[in-house]
């Protein structure tokens, strides 16, 4: 391909310009420059900072006449202001030394990269992307609807026959059209439904600069199937839902694409109607709150907003907590006259601990009538869902959550959420539970427990050991319930025997002697029952 004669394309550079380096950086940002460009045509966002891009259409030479060089430096000042990672001129002149010591003179002044990106880094980019001079000063659309004919018998071709000759003859001409278009690229791709032929944008914004427009009528039956699917394309259009429209569903479907790239009329086809990778890859951080009629938030979970579909008369969003166990879906019109229309569902996590999707089972507990739930965005409500009349979830569900919830955290052991609990289980979690609530349990007095002791006054345990009178005492013991086939323990439980006797096994221990080491049962007296308690260590997390 001939380099280009910039000198006799000028009225065409700005544009070639920007959808080049909107091709090298696809998050680049074009800037309509209707009321003044800032310094800039092309923005490009980094994490530090902006990467600009000037756009100058000056042939020849850049010198101080003819107020060239004097609208350089008016654009990067006004540049300057946005305090840039880098700003790059770019302009179809290779800098003399003159010039390039004028323009290493201007960088002296600011504390950001400079570059000159000249005719010659002009050229190799254009030979690199020839479907930018193809598209704007050749006959591309000529081109393109050759190519299409040849593309369409191709694929009728590759539709019909096993062989993979077509597909590749398909591939060969879709690389072929991408040459001529500068905005999207065409993928060919075989599928189990046949060949599939996808379009996409080169570039952010590459449907702003060169839209493709679509008219898409549907063709329904006269039936209850008919009216449901009618529904669903209505949603698609006016939302952005996803939906796949078969050849006997589709009464009109005609396109216009820039440079000819696509036919205009499609005959027996099969459509899917969807939002775009812009739409859906969107996220932002939000909050869901459940309301009272009278405006109280009584409570607000942290979720992540995503959009799911965009139409023609709102938006699709998608609300999730961390857990993933709360899913809110919601339709928001453009121009909102009451709640939201929308769902929410809570599932808890396969393999989530109690303590993940707590706060979500929490919200859950109060969102039924008369409260509502809105989705807040940068402080902003997005939608107001309406709730269902009864809880969806049985209180007895969410204590039993928290309840294992705090148990986890008491005993650190932590395991997952099982299917089914056995009703003795149930109750081993309540006695847990209560005691870390800090609450008491009265235990039977069922048996001894054994009790060390370091000898000091041999004649005071010789009376106890032989006589009937009682003494308080406390023990300290782990307490052990079993959960799910997992063993649960608070350590250094306290196990009060307001009256404890030693039994008759002690005076087989007599005589004692100072310092000696013994044990010795200790029961508790009967209608006396021992009483266990536990205190959470002051040094545990």
């Amino acid at each position: 391909m001939a380099r280009v004669n910039w000198a006799e394309h000028a009225d065409k550079y700005e544009d070639m310009g920007s959808v080049l380096i909107s091709i090298l950086h696809p998050t680049s940002q074009r800037i309509d420059g209707a009321g003044g460009d800032g310094g800039r045509d092309v923005q490009m966002p980094t994490p530090d900072g902006l990467i600009l891009y000037e756009l100058k259409s000056f042939t020849g030479r850049l010198g101080a006449a003819g107020g060239r060089r004097r609208q350089v430096e008016k654009s990067l000042a006004r540049a300057a202001l946005l305090k840039p990672k880098s700003w790059n001129l770019v302009v179809p002149i290779d800098p003399t030394p003159e010039e390039l010591d004028w323009f290493e003179g201007l960088k002296k002044n600011y504390p950001f990269d400079m570059n000159w990106l000249g005719k010659t880094w002009l050229d190799g980019q254009m030979a690199r992307h020839p479907q930018i001079p193809r598209y704007f000063l050749e006959d591309g659309s000529n081109e393109a609807i050759r190519l299409l004919r040849e593309f369409h018998e191709m694929q009728a071709a590759a539709e019909s026959t096993t062989m993979g000759g077509a597909t590749d003859g398909l591939r060969a001409i879709a690389d072929r059209l991408n040459d001529i278009s500068p905005f999207y690229a065409i993928e060919v791709n075989v599928g189990p439904d046949g060949v599939e032929v996808g379009v996409r944008p080169r570039y952010v914004g590459a449907e702003r600069d060169a839209p493709i427009l679509v008219q898409l009528e549907g063709r329904f039956p006269e039936s209850a199937e008919g009216r449901r699917l009618a529904n669903q394309f209505r949603e698609a259009i006016e939302y952005g839902r996803e939906m796949h429209l078969g050849p006997e569903n589709i009464a009109v479907f005609k396109v216009q694409a820039p440079g000819g790239i696509l036919p205009t009329e499609f005959q027996n086809t099969s459509v899917k109607v969807g939002p775009t990778e812009d739409v859906t890859s969107w996220r932002a951080q939000g909050k869901l709150h459940v309301v009272t009629p009278d405006g109280a938030r009584l409570t607000t979970l942290p979720v992540v907003i995503q959009k799911t579909g965009q139409g023609t008369h709102g938006l699709l969003m998608r609300a999730q907590d961390r857990s993933l166990a709360l899913t809110v879906d919601l339709k928001v019109p453009l121009a909102p006259s009451g709640p939201a229309p929308g769902t929410f569902h809570f599932r808890a996590p396969d393999d989530a601990l109690p303590g993940d999707f707590l706060p979500a089972l929490r919200l859950v507990a109060r969102a039924f009538r008369p409260n509502h739930l809105e989705l807040e965005l940068n402080g902003a409500i997005l939608g107001r869902l309406e709730l269902p009349k009864k809880r969806q979830i049985s209180a007895d569900y969410i204590r039993l959550i928290e309840a294992l919830a705090r148990v986890q955290d008491a005993t650190q052991t932590y395991f997952p959420v099982p299917e089914t609990i056995p009703d003795k289980d149930s109750r081993g979690l309540g006695i847990l539970d209560h005691l870390v609530r800090g609450k008491t349990i009265t235990m039977k007095a069922n048996g001894a427990a054994e009790l060390g002791i370091v000898v000091q006054d041999p004649g005071q345990l010789e009376h106890l050991f032989t006589g009937d009178d009682t003494f308080g005492i406390a023990l300290d013991v782990n307490h052990t319930e079993t959960f799910a086939g997992h063993e649960l323990t608070l350590q250094s439980a306290e196990l009060w025997l307001p009256a404890a006797k030693f039994g008759p096994e002690a005076k087989t221990l007599l005589p004692l002697t100072v310092g000696a080491v013994i044990k010795v049962p200790v029961y508790s007296a009967e209608n006396h029952p021992p009483v266990l308690s536990w205190k959470r260590d002051k040094d545990d997390l």
